[in-house]
């Protein structure tokens, strides 16, 4: 085969709008490692959270998680953590108190905010998928769902004082797009990593360096796969970085036009059998 490594985004991609992964896409990908490539899956999502769909879907492979700030061995062992500087953290914070945008901060598998709204009543839950129809394990999804929480904290610039391990900040606000909010921050943070995985509708920052495109690097050299035989598909705007990487882009049909522009190829959407259609043409 000319792709040997595929890097699969999940939301947007290989999960559908219901949030289940399509049978036909698990046996594509059973197809492609029969064949001996290898699937990576390469998200925003926390480690918890990647390694319980990994498992769920007997994916034996090393995992990219926090859009690329983690990186852990198909063991499950970490190989790489970047987290942010504490001055950086601090100045977003304020930043973000100032703005009045709320404010998410991820230290592993938990959930750091000021208070509890919409956008984290429900985010174990939505954390550890429930994945039903994909065929999850009703107890293991429990063992997940203990190992992750909430932690409302008011006063997150004198909390930073002492939980300095930041991997991934994101942002959310009830004015909508945030292309002007990227402008500041990229301002204000020049050298931290600014994308979105819901076409602006939020904002994920990442510490420096810490990209889809360059854990997936990071990945293949370790495999001993040339970058030219990897692939990458996604479906949004921290996607991108994957598709600048690899060998081959390719951009899910419900992807933004803008992310669609920066890949080689696109396939048909996340509930229309996307990730199944870009397989196979890999392997052709």
């Amino acid at each position: 085969m000319t792709y040997s490594l595929i890097a699969i985004d999940l939301d947007g991609t290989l999960l559908n709008d219901e949030k289940e992964i399509d049978k036909r896409s698990l046996q594509a990908i059973r197809e492609f490692e029969k064949n001996g490539g290898k699937v990576v899956i390469c998200s925003g999502r926390t480690p918890l959270a990647t390694r319980w769909i990994a498992e769920t879907v007997a994916l034996e492979s090393p995992i990219i998680s926090l859009n690329g700030a983690i990186l852990h061995d198909e063991h499950g062992t970490l190989i790489t953590q970047k987290t942010f500087p504490h001055s950086a953290l601090k100045q977003f914070v304020s930043f973000c108190s100032d703005e009045q945008i709320c404010v998410h901060l991820y230290e592993g598998n938990h959930l750091i905010v000021p208070e509890e709204n919409r956008w984290n009543k429900k985010w174990v839950n939505q954390n550890i998928l429930p994945l039903i129809q994909t065929g999850a394990v009703l107890e293991r999804r429990k063992a997940y769902l203990q190992e992750c929480e909430v932690r409302v904290t008011p006063n997150l610039e004198k909390w930073l004082e002492n939980h300095p391990s930041i991997s991934k900040m994101a942002i959310f606000s009830e004015r909508g797009d945030f292309r002007a909010i990227e402008e500041k921050i990229n301002t204000l943070l020049p050298h931290v990593e600014v994308a979105s995985s819901s076409n602006y509708a939020n904002l994920e920052i990442s510490p420096p360096g810490a990209t889809k495109g360059a854990a997936l690097e990071d990945i293949a050299l370790r495999l001993g796969v040339p970058i030219a035989q990897t692939a990458a598909i996604g479906d949004n705007f921290n996607d991108i970085s994957m598709f600048r990487r690899a060998g081959i882009g390719i951009a899910m049909g419900n992807a933004p036009d803008l992310v669609k522009a920066a890949a080689h190829e696109v396939t048909a959407g996340n509930n229309d059998n996307g990730i199944s259609e870009a397989i196979h043409f890999l392997m052709k």
